[in-house]
Formats: structure tokens, C-alpha cells, sequence
């Protein structure tokens, strides 16, 4: 585990620059952290795993009929308080998920210092956070179990205890199955940016796209935009929401999610589950777009001037290594040493490696139930 978690936060950490979200790269950086934890539960699990699990939380959000709230407590789901845990922490101790009633399974995996002798080639990227613990390198929390603040907290517009307005819909997930199938939609979504415009609200602000007033309708003002970050927002949320910066839960850091590793697994699946049948649904439209030449118009070039728009992250052109300090070099069935590129994982078939319970966008979405080992 300790060793997915480096892989998600290398590439934030040790380049000073996010080239593995907001932007063309989410998706393929995604789908290789992602498969190498399939390939982990396939190590331990043996030749009877069944595919990557995933949490289909836009069929969780509550208070409408498109939202009845299928899975989040729903009897014998992994997804159940008793695996799960709460949504919010113990109020009664800084709001860690520090017992099972708070933290499920989680609370028996206390926050770990990070083991620089294990990992001597990253001390001079990463070396844990201010007090030591595996968390974000300016995190100054000591608590040692994950920290889940309330979530009414995130349903502030930050600085000014005003209702945030995309909480709308209720705290439990704002966004629908029909936001969620909006991204995967073919017609809708023309390229790898698309996607990526659609599946986040922050890659609008991050590629300097903000002032487009094409990108800012279609999709920066789309509650499918929600879809990655809702997870983050919801389950970390902020402990102060006048102070944001200094009191973000865990799932709400970027780089220290994955100590939510559960939750954090289950969901960036089925985000990744949304790239592949946009990939699959964009081939029907344009037989075109797995062509070496075309790639689902992924970016050739990343930018060299930080005012250009849009903004293509220096390290995530199509045939930059991803996370070049901690690549991945074995994910595809066979070693690449050199770790493998933003091309590789746009070109490969990854039906033949990398599988879900279905594909089909019409069917319903399925956590993983206990005695079924399926998604």
C-alpha cells in the first residue's frame, strides 16, 4: 500500500507540478496507478480475482428520483458502515476515523511515518510531511488516523459560511448516473481534454481555459464536473471552513487521499471506468481516434510559455514518461524499465489487462458485494 500511495503523490511532490490531474494526463495517469493496484489485489487474491472493483457513488446521491442512494450503507456492500465507516469522524477527537464505528476497516491502519530507508531515492523529493507521517510535505496534522472533518463544513462557499450552491442536490454525492454518463457520451465529449473538462471542475482553471465561454458553459458549469472531486470534498471536507488551506480532511488533499485507501480505490475506479467507455463510445463515432497519429487528440507538445491557453503541463505530452521519479514499468504484462508514456497507455488495449464487471454504460453500477468478489 505504502508503495501506491508514493505513486500517487511523486508526481505531485517531486516536480513541484501536478502532471497526474487537471488536465489531458488524469486519465491515463489514473488507469496505470489503478491497474497496479489490480494487479496487487491479483497477487494476493490469486487466478480467481474477478476484475477491478469500483464504487458507482453517482448512483449515491440522495433526495431525488434519479438519486436514490443505492449503495452507501447498503446491506452486505463493502460500502456498508461497517466496513466504511462514517462519512465524518469522531467529533470527540478531532475528527479522526479512529474506531470502527468512525473508520470501519480504516481504523485499525493508523497513519504510517514515512520509512526512508525503504524508499532512499525519494528523499530528495518526499519526505513525508512537516512531523513525518505519510501526508502532504506541508501537512502539520499529528493525529494518527485519517482525518474525516464534517461534512457540513464542505457544503460552505470557503471564507464566507455562505451555501455553496453545487450542494444543492444534498451531502451525500451532487452529482446523478446522468451526470456521471455525460462525460462518456461521444457525441458530448470529442477529446481526451473534453474528457477531462467534463470529469473536473478544476481543469478549466488549470489549463487557462476560464475565460472561454464555450468550456465554462459546457462544462465548468455541469454538475458532472463534480464527478472526480465530489469524493475528495465530501469525505475530507475542510475542519474550519473560514481556514481551508490549513484544515482539509484526508481524501480532501490530493496527495493524501489514498490513506483513504479504501474508499479512495473504489471510487478513482469508477472515474477510470468513465475513461474507458468514453474511449470505447469515441471509437463508434470516429473509427479514427486509436490511430498512433490521433490518440483521442491527446496533447504532442506541452506548453514552454505559462500564459499559454490552454495550458498543457510540462512532463504530460504524449510521449513523456509518466511520473518519471516512481514510473511504472509493469503494468502492461511485460517490463518497460523505462516506465511507461502517456502514448503507451493511450494505445494499448487495455480490455485484454484491465477489466470491470461491464462496460456497458446502461447498466447499473455494482460495488463490490461480499461473497461475489464483483464490481
Amino acid at each position: 500500500m505504502s508503495r501506491l500511495k508514493l505513486e500517487k503523490w511523486t508526481p505531485i511532490n517531486g516536480t513541484s507540478r501536478d502532471v497526474g490531474h487537471f488536465g489531458p494526463q488524469f486519465g491515463p495517469f489514473h488507469l496505470s496507478i489503478l491497474k497496479q493496484f489490480e494487479d496487487s489485489l491479483c497477487a494476493i487474491l490469486g487466478p480467481d480475482f474477478p476484475g477491478a472493483p469500483y464504487w458507482g457513488i453517482q448512483d449515491d446521491c440522495k433526495g431525488t428520483v434519479d438519486c436514490p442512494g443505492t449503495y452507501y450503507n447498503a446491506p452486505n456492500s463493502v460500502t456498508a458502515e461497517i466496513f466504511f465507516g462514517t462519512m465524518n469522524g469522531n467529533p470527540d477527537n478531532l475528527w479522526q476515523a479512529d474506531t470502527a464505528f468512525y473508520g470501519g476497516i480504516l481504523a485499525g491502519t493508523p497513519i504510517k511515518p514515512f520509512n526512508w530507508f525503504k524508499w532512499p531515492k525519494l528523499s530528495q523529493y518526499y519526505n513525508g510531511s512537516k512531523v513525518g507521517l505519510m501526508r502532504s510535505p506541508d501537512d502539520e496534522h499529528t493525529e494518527p488516523w485519517a482525518l474525516r472533518y464534517d461534512t457540513a463544513n464542505v457544503a460552505l462557499v470557503p471564507g464566507t459560511g455562505e451555501p455553496r450552491a453545487s450542494m444543492g442536490l444534498g451531502l451525500d454525492m451532487p452529482y446523478s448516473r446522468k451526470d456521471y454518463l455525460r462525460c462518456a457520451n461521444a457525441s458530448l465529449v470529442k477529446s481526451v481534454t473534453d474528457w477531462s473538462l467534463c470529469i473536473d471542475c478544476a481543469t478549466t482553471g488549470a489549463m487557462r481555459l476560464g475565460g472561454d465561454p464555450y468550456v465554462v458553459e459546457t462544462w465548468a458549469n455541469e454538475l458532472s464536473c463534480l464527478t472526480h472531486i465530489s469524493f475528495h470534498n465530501i469525505m475530507g471536507s475542510f475542519g474550519d471552513p473560514f481556514n481551508t488551506a490549513k484544515t482539509m480532511g484526508e481524501a480532501r488533499v490530493v496527495n493524501t487521499s489514498p490513506n483513504e485507501y479504501m474508499a479512495f480505490f473504489l471510487h478513482h475506479n469508477s472515474v477510470v471506468r468513465n475513461f474507458q467507455m468514453w474511449m470505447d463510445q469515441s471509437l463508434k463515432f470516429n473509427a479514427t481516434m486509436d490511430n498512433p497519429d490521433v490518440l483521442w487528440d491527446f496533447p504532442k507538445q506541452a506548453s514552454t510559455d505559462p500564459n499559454d491557453v490552454p495550458f498543457i503541463m510540462p512532463g504530460t505530452a504524449l510521449d513523456d514518461v509518466i511520473s518519471p521519479i516512481m514510473p511504472f514499468t509493469d503494468i502492461m504484462g511485460f517490463n518497460i524499465p523505462r516506465g511507461v508514456t502517456f502514448r503507451d497507455v493511450m494505445s494499448f488495449d487495455w480490455d485484454k489487462l484491465y477489466t470491470f464487471d461491464t462496460m456497458n454504460a446502461n447498466e447499473p453500477c455494482r460495488p463490490t458485494m461480499i461473497g461475489l468478489g464483483n464490481a
